[in-house]
């Protein structure tokens, strides 16, 4: 399966024994991680971006087939990527590697992504490998 991100596009957490979060509260959930410093989502500046990659939070995510997501990043590293509706596609961990997000899925191999520098809200997009394109924004609450 590609991973739609992010990011988490979205991949995933429960191997790490970290509790899964609802993208809804995937904010929060960095500040009561202890991460008190972790900017808001599309508050990081371009350099900042590429240089630690995504922030924890929620992002919708647009794979280059259409398909719509949400990958949810939390404050260890630790990801989940959902379907529109809500259910869990894969779930992991996320880390950076040579400028690079990468994400390793439970039941996958790890995909990496160049992603580009955010534009003013915090919206970029992740090319993978085979130079498909996934766009990604900070993840709207319906």
């Amino acid at each position: 399966m590609k991973k739609l991100l992010v990011l988490g596009a979205v991949a995933l957490l429960s191997a790490c024994g970290s509790k899964v979060v609802p993208a809804a509260d995937a904010t929060a959930s960095a500040a009561a991680m202890g991460d008190a410093s972790a900017p808001a989502m599309g508050a990081a500046s371009a350099p900042a971006m590429a240089a630690a990659g995504p922030k924890p939070g929620s992002y919708d995510t647009v794979a280059p087939d259409g398909k719509k997501g949400v990958t949810t990043i939390m404050a260890d590293g630790a990801f989940v990527d959902r379907t529109a509706e809500g259910k869990v596609t894969a779930k992991g961990k996320m880390a950076m590697k040579d400028g690079k997000t990468c994400f390793t899925d439970d039941k996958s191999k790890e995909e990496c992504f160049t992603d580009s520098a955010p534009g003013a809200d915090g919206s970029f997009e992740a090319t993978g490998a085979d130079g498909k394109v996934t766009k990604v924004s900070p993840h709207k609450k319906k």
